[in-house]
């Protein structure tokens, strides 16, 4: 808990100087001292709950890899979601390399089909290894993840699939912004033609339209990635529109309900996923007490020993339901087969609220990819 501290005026006269070095000496020793006190408990909670959200999400991969439960087939975007995840975390460093490295393995296998190459898959994946601090370029598959990305960079500076099928949208442009611009030169059009899709309260919108936005709908999830998209674009010197970053933040700020939590679109149902994403991107634009706010709706939706003792729930500590329903279920029957692919989808992004370690420098120890 935070406490204010009152300001009571007295008349006094000016110190001498003998007694001004001796405050200033005081000072300076309780800053050191304070320095290193440990934590609070508060503090310290949010790191402890995103280490045992890490710890249960690394018991759902096999051989580096999320399996779909209800396709018995490899979901190799919440993979990589798990990949970025576990970085956020800190504590599973040999794990996230295994997932790297099995994403790669397989990469054409993920970001394309019968010859068609789809850009949000190849954006994630280029950023998965930049975060790495591996190249581009993966020799096994003859496969340039950043040559082939750009070669679907449109004259309007749109990044989209290649095929009939275009299922690109905001969250592939600012996947790809990000990407770009951490495995070198970032063209400014990709970055113009994400600035369109903001809409005129600050928010930005899902699906992509060639002109600019003016009422929505509003997103949560790709306001939250457009956000790192652009800090990440500024620092490499792209100039942006006046307030495009402050007035998305401040949008973000606004659609934050009273308890902390967030939903997808603003009226919708809350879910830890969106909080999750809100709570990265508002620790980037220094929203700290907002992105704390996020944080502990999301600790209250996640299992621990005290709330699941006794029940079905018990097997699954440190995961974190996608909303209030969810919690409620596993209680009752445990984390069930049916139910299991959403836990694991939920918790790898709820995790970001716990440990909001923004994409924009987001890297392995030692092995950050152009950070």
């Amino acid at each position: 808990m935070t406490h204010s501290l009152r300001t009571v005026r007295t008349r006094c006269h000016p110190p001498s100087r003998a007694l001004a070095r001796q405050v200033g000496v005081a000072a300076l020793l309780s800053a050191v001292l304070l320095a290193l006190l440990p934590l609070s408990p508060a503090a310290a909670a949010r790191p402890a709950r995103a280490d045992r959200a890490a710890d249960w999400e690394v018991t759902q991969l096999e051989r580096g890899r999320i399996r779909n439960v209800a396709f018995d087939a490899t979901d190799w975007g919440l993979t990589v979601d798990t990949y970025f995840a576990l970085v956020a975390a800190g504590n599973h460093s040999k794990q996230a390399r295994n997932v790297v490295r099995a994403v790669s393995k397989k990469v054409r296998k993920y970001v394309s089909y019968e010859g068609h190459f789809f850009a949000g898959p190849l954006a994630k994946t280029l950023l998965a290894r930049r975060v790495a601090g591996l190249d581009p370029s993966i020799e096994a598959a003859n496969l340039n993840l950043r040559r082939k990305l750009t070669s679907l960079i449109a004259g309007s500076g749109r990044v989209r699939d290649t095929g009939q099928s275009d299922l690109s949208n905001s969250l592939t442009q600012a996947l790809s912004v990000l990407a770009l611009s951490r495995s070198g030169r970032l063209r400014p059009s990709t970055v113009d033609f994400l600035t369109r899709q903001q809409c005129n309260r600050g928010f930005f919108r899902l699906q992509m339209k060639g002109a600019d936005c003016r009422r929505g709908p509003a997103d949560v999830d790709a306001t939250a990635y457009a956000v790192q998209a652009l800090v990440r674009a500024r620092r490499e010197g792209v100039d942006l529109p006046r307030r495009a970053v402050s007035a998305a933040a401040a949008w973000l700020v606004r659609a934050q309900r009273r308890n902390g939590s967030f939903s997808e679109t603003p009226g919708g149902a809350v879910n830890t996923n969106s909080t999750g994403l809100a709570a990265k991107a508002l620790t980037l634009v220094n929203r700290d007490r907002a992105a704390r706010r996020a944080g502990r709706w999301v600790a209250r939706l996640q299992l621990t020993r005290d709330k699941a003792a006794g029940t079905p729930a018990r097997r699954d500590l440190g995961a974190i339901a996608f909303n209030r329903a969810d919690l409620r279920l596993a209680l009752e029957d445990g984390v069930t087969k049916a139910k299991r692919d959403a836990w694991r989808r939920s918790t790898s992004q709820a995790l970001l609220a716990l440990a909001p370690r923004p994409l924009t420098t987001l890297g392995v120890p030692g092995r950050v990819g152009r950070s």
